[in-house]
């Protein structure tokens, strides 16, 4: 199940105290944290209600149990933010509130997902790891024929890469053509991502957010056409969103999987419910993050796989 190293990866438990755990101890130690990646999902669910119905009762209620929750995992520092909320719930305004509720149940989510990686995966920390496990298993079709499948299934207009933002420092990789096969990565280094998301605001948040950052960034919106890219471009990293129209965030993985490309994947994801996230690494993910995107999150996961590099910068 677990063992005390693993939870060294993991910033915000209190290792130390964990560490000094006895045997037993641990062990309920580890049903606590189980049960916490279990119930929380339907916490979070109820705080996103409470605060759009404006309904702090029901707020103040979950975030106790939350609280309960960070306590008996010894998550010191989400236990104290949570505390805090619970004192802010009765004096502050609702859009100040609303603001640090969502903020904390965002990182939250993002721990329980950090530990139902290590539960149902028990990935390494290593930004070598993706490059290391090979794909367990062979492809069964080729990409035209897994392209041509989805075509004949769910056939649809022809979708088109989002278009460039403006930028005080622009990259060169430019989603420019009619069709993704014949976009070109222009750099070979070993920093390139490819972005797949059905909503444009959040692929040019995403690109915004690297591109400022050291990063070759590609934005597709759609499965079918983030395939047609593959066909020409090997990206040192994918960032996938679960839901999207004709091709999910699923399908997909499974199908740069087949084709054996081991590069690490990134999914998008608005929950920690543990049936996506379960599926998500069954079907190949290497990490989550949490929308709506935040630059820090997204940096940070983002680093443990690649450097960045701002040598292909176009100052002029």
């Amino acid at each position: 199940m677990f063992s005390k190293d693993q939870f060294m990866e993991i910033q915000v438990l209190d290792t130390v105290l964990i560490c000094q755990l006895e045997d037993a101890h641990f062990d309920s130690y580890c049903d606590d944290v189980h049960s916490f990646t279990e119930k929380f999902p339907e916490q979070e669910t109820k705080v996103k209600d409470a605060l759009k119905a404006k309904d702090h009762g029901a707020l103040k209620s979950s975030v106790t149990t939350i609280n309960g929750m960070m306590k008996k995992i010894h998550a010191k520092e989400l236990a104290e933010k949570t505390s805090a909320l619970l004192t802010k719930i009765e004096e502050a305004a609702h859009d100040e509130l609303q603001s640090l509720a969502i903020d904390i149940i965002k990182s939250i989510s993002m721990l329980s997902i950090d530990l139902q990686m290590l539960e149902y995966k028990n990935k390494p920390g290593d930004k070598e790891y993706a490059e290391e496990k090979a794909y367990e298993n062979p492809p069964e079709k080729s990409l035209e024929e897994m392209v041509g499948a989805v075509t004949t299934e769910a056939p649809a207009a022809e979708e088109k890469p989002v278009a460039e933002q403006p930028k005080p420092a622009p990259v060169t990789t430019k989603a420019t053509s009619a069709t993704a096969s014949s976009i070109k990565e222009e750099n070979t280094g070993g920093n390139s991502v490819l972005a797949v998301d059905d909503t444009s605001f959040f692929l040019a948040t995403i690109k915004s957010f690297l591109s400022d950052s050291g990063y070759r960034v590609t934005c597709i919106n759609g499965g079918r056409q983030a395939l047609n890219f593959l066909k020409n471009n090997t990206p040192d990293l994918f960032i996938l969103d679960i839901e999207m129209p004709e091709m999910d965030g699923f399908e997909l993985a499974e199908n740069i999987r087949s084709m054996g490309i081991t590069k690490p994947i990134i999914f998008l994801t608005g929950n920690s419910k543990t049936d996506a996230v379960q599926r998500a690494i069954k079907v190949g993910a290497n990490d989550f993050i949490i929308k709506p995107v935040n630059k820090a999150q997204l940096l940070e996961r983002i680093g443990r796989y690649l450097e960045p590099d701002f040598t292909y910068y176009d100052y002029d």
